[in-house]
């Protein structure tokens, strides 16, 4: 790992020098660097040091207003708290803009001047002179910051780099130029993982308030208890109907786009392994993948969170969430606490479904069919037969697995559900295939 530096808060060129850096003993970590005043090329100097902890700022200021969530309501006071600074000598926060670091008003311009001029120096960087036809590296920066305006100029003053002889300084002192890129990616590394938290978040808080409003729409019993009592849901016809409208708008919205691939294929692979347990109605089987799925996916020319939202509409249309899963809305982190409340593995959590339990298989046969043909990806996540246990049977029993509640004619009930298991095992024959269309 490249060598660490010691931190100092708001390090300023003007400000009283650190204190020198003293190894404790002969076993002191080889990722720690110390300070020194001499010429040694393992070792920072004060003001190096300085220099180095001054470009982090602008690599944070950067980053953070790059990477930011796209804004939203449901993450305006998480975004607030993630994008400020973690020094705790803090005395007063900036606003934050979405393009700013609190801590010193530092936009993402001003860290974009500093960190092209660190790659455009490191990019002269040569340990053997050019050829006399060939200008010098300081020479090549030179004309480089020759094109900034005095402003910026003042930013790379801070970091070290308004000076010609930055590439010569980077080549002969490897420790120096180890440092800035080190610090450059670990914080692209934080500002990816706070991004995605944010993310996670908007997921989160998507999910939670679809099923509030759902839950406050109907309550709808999974079976009925007697014959003549109301139809559970998906033994109705009407919402059959809206069902097949809502996955073949879905569809035919985001199935062109193949970051949505793994997703659909994902579905389909769900009910082809439910309707795979036969009349078993205690049989579930669970799907479970990672959240970033969803809340990663890019799909070119939709609205901010549109895909998202879809998504999940589309999943709550026809299964039930697990709700022991990660999905579960985050506490907001604290300043104080950010490290430890953005966990390092967010980019891991998983989101659980299972089939509406009032579907029977012969009306997953159907719903499978609304879906595309062709998917350029294998199906996301994992899947589980859970075998429900007396106790904990309830609602999720799947007491219409045959279809037998089901508002059809003569192809409802036990014959359908022969039907669509015959056509499952012998798609390759077309005759029996066709039983399918029963």
């Amino acid at each position: 790992m490249p060598p660490s530096v010691e931190q100092h808060p708001h390090p300023h060129p003007h400000e009283p020098q650190p204190q020198q850096h003293t190894p404790n003993n002969d076993s002191k970590s080889s990722s720690e660097v110390r300070v020194s005043n001499s010429s040694n090329k393992d070792e920072l100097t004060e003001q190096e040091v300085i220099y180095v902890n001054t470009f982090s700022e602008y690599c944070r200021a950067f980053y953070t207003a790059s990477l930011q969530c796209r804004s939203s309501s449901s993450t305006a006071s998480l975004s607030s708290s993630l994008c400020s600074s973690e020094s705790d000598d803090d005395e007063e926060k900036g606003k934050n803009d979405g393009k700013r670091s609190s801590s010193q008003e530092l936009t993402k311009e001003d860290g974009q001047v500093v960190l092209q001029a660190f790659d455009y120096a490191s990019s002269c960087c040569s340990t053997t002179p050019p050829p006399p036809s060939q200008p010098s590296p300081s020479s090549l920066y030179q004309n480089h910051l020759s094109t900034l305006p005095s402003t910026q100029l003042h930013h790379l003053e801070k970091c070290g780099f308004a000076t010609s002889s930055l590439p010569e300084t980077l080549t002969n002192k490897p420790c120096l130029r180890e440092c800035f890129t080190f610090k450059k990616n670990e914080e692209r590394k934080r500002a990816h993982r706070i991004s995605m938290f944010q993310r996670h978040s908007t997921l989160s808080n998507i999910v939670s308030l679809a099923e509030s409003q759902q839950l406050s729409q109907s309550t709808p019993r999974a079976v009925p208890e007697r014959e003549e009592e109301e139809l559970p849901r998906f033994a109705k016809q009407e919402e059959l109907t809206t069902l097949h409208s809502t996955i073949t708008s879905f569809c035919s919205k985001y199935s062109a786009h193949i970051g949505t691939h793994s997703f659909l294929a994902g579905l389909l692979k769900l009910m082809e392994t439910q309707i795979g347990q036969g009349l078993s109605d205690t049989n579930i089987v669970q799907w479970k993948f990672r959240q970033v799925v969803l809340s990663e996916a890019v799909i070119p020319g939709t609205k901010e969170d549109e895909y998202v939202k879809e998504a999940v509409e589309l999943l709550l249309s026809f299964l039930v969430r697990i709700k022991d899963d990660d999905l579960e809305a985050p506490h907001l982190p604290t300043e104080e606490h950010l490290e430890e409340s953005v966990p390092e593995d967010v980019g891991e959590k998983t989101t659980c479904w299972e089939i509406e339990p009032s579907i029977s298989d012969h009306q997953l046969s159907k719903l499978m069919g609304l879906f595309p043909k062709e998917l350029h990806a294998r199906p996301t996540g994992t899947f589980e037969v859970v075998v429900l246990e007396e106790k904990e049977e309830g609602e999720r029993r799947r007491r219409n697995v045959d279809g037998r509640f089901d508002e059809v004619g003569w192809g409802g009930g036990i014959f359908s559900s022969w039907c669509t298991m015959l056509s499952l095992h012998f798609s390759d024959r077309p005759l029996l295939s066709l039983l399918s269309l029963c």
